[in-house]
């Protein structure tokens, strides 16, 4: 039951699991359990798998595996402070798990605590120096809590030992060295897919390579270069975003990265009304998950600028800045709000 949704040819084992679970052991721990990853990765229903969840953790207190199974929950419904909590806990029963460190981490970035965010990217790395999520993240979290692309800069150097070992994307676009996004993605090792070995807006399955690309050529002034990013990041998500045609091909529904990613390549294409369906797709998507609302705000206040959609966007970036997510006042000087910047309710932003 703890498979990832993409496996959907097991659902159908996964509930008649749980459905014999429930006839041999109804009340006990582990249907508790079961029903709660059901409901969380099979159903979508994030209020019902914290109720199981709690259940379970009434009964058996302190079990490493339920914290674990609770804090995500808590985390999508927007109860961030319980969340980190439990994610702490996590930690302290296991001290070398350096992915529940990076997730606490974003989860502070999200509620603006930035240096709670940095403590613990700086754990995740300790943990596990060959994974490169972290130093990304370290970079972004710095940049967007200082301001400053030599403060983002400086976190890789002390991330790595070394300068330019990772592609900093935020520090070379806040200083609008676009040469430099292109230079550093030539560089980074690729697949035959042109996908990115470091994850930064995307996940490299779904082609943050060819978003970072897009977004670059773009600024340089180069058309048929963001173009071809643009159709390359909607062939890498579509590959990606459909299962085995041998099986049932049908659309992961949780995959709301990809929903993202698709509204993102088609407003960069100009198409305006497939970038607007995938837009009100993606609000469907997480209209019961509080966390990727917050955690992709900024992404969609950018697709809507793309589309020229300017109320929307300005009115995404005031609820990101007033509340959680990852906008503060300094991501405002990134060049992806140029088109924003004469409006005098982006102004008033600034100056607030």
């Amino acid at each position: 039951l703890g498979l990832p949704q993409e496996q959907t040819r097991y659902e159908s084992l996964a509930r008649a699991a749980l459905s014999e679970l429930t006839r041999i052991a109804p009340g006990s721990l582990q249907e508790h359990l079961a029903r709660g990853f059901a409901a969380y990765y099979l159903d979508v229903e994030y209020d019902r798998a914290r109720r199981d969840f709690e259940e379970a953790a009434a009964m058996a207190p302190g079990r490493l595996e339920i914290i674990e199974a609770l804090a995500p929950v808590y985390r999508r419904l927007g109860r961030y402070e319980e969340a980190v909590t439990l994610m702490g806990r996590a930690l302290e029963l296991d001290p070398l798990n350096a992915q529940e460190a990076l997730e606490a981490a974003i989860t502070y970035m999200v509620m603006k605590r930035n240096q709670d965010a940095e403590r613990l990217l700086d754990k995740a790395i300790q943990i596990d120096p060959r994974n490169d999520g972290p130093y990304c993240w370290k970079s972004l979290n710095r940049l967007l809590w200082t301001g400053s692309a030599d403060d983002a800069r400086r976190a890789e150097v002390e991330a790595t030992g070394e300068p330019g070992t990772i592609p900093c994307w935020w520090a070379n676009l806040a200083e609008r060295k676009f040469e430099g996004i292109i230079t550093a993605l030539n560089e980074t090792s690729t697949d035959d897919l042109g996908r990115s070995a470091y994850g930064l807006i995307f996940p490299r399955e779904l082609g943050e390579y060819h978003f970072e690309a897009a977004v670059a050529m773009r600024f340089l002034g180069n058309r048929s270069g963001e173009v071809d990013a643009w159709n390359n990041l909607l062939a890498v998500t579509r590959e990606d975003l459909w299962t085995d045609e041998r099986e049932t091909n049908r659309l992961r529904a949780t995959e709301t990265r990809a929903w993202l990613a698709l509204a993102l390549a088609h407003a960069g294409l100009e198409e305006r009304e497939q970038a607007s369906r995938e837009l009100g797709t993606l609000r469907n998507k997480t209209r019961h998950d509080v966390f990727a609302i917050d955690s992709r705000r900024i992404h969609v206040a950018f697709a809507y600028t793309l589309l020229e959609k300017y109320d929307e966007a300005l009115q995404l970036l005031e609820e990101d800045l007033s509340g959680t997510g990852l906008m503060t006042t300094h991501a405002l000087d990134l060049p992806l709000w140029d088109p924003l910047r004469d409006d005098p309710r982006f102004q008033e932003l600034v100056e607030n």
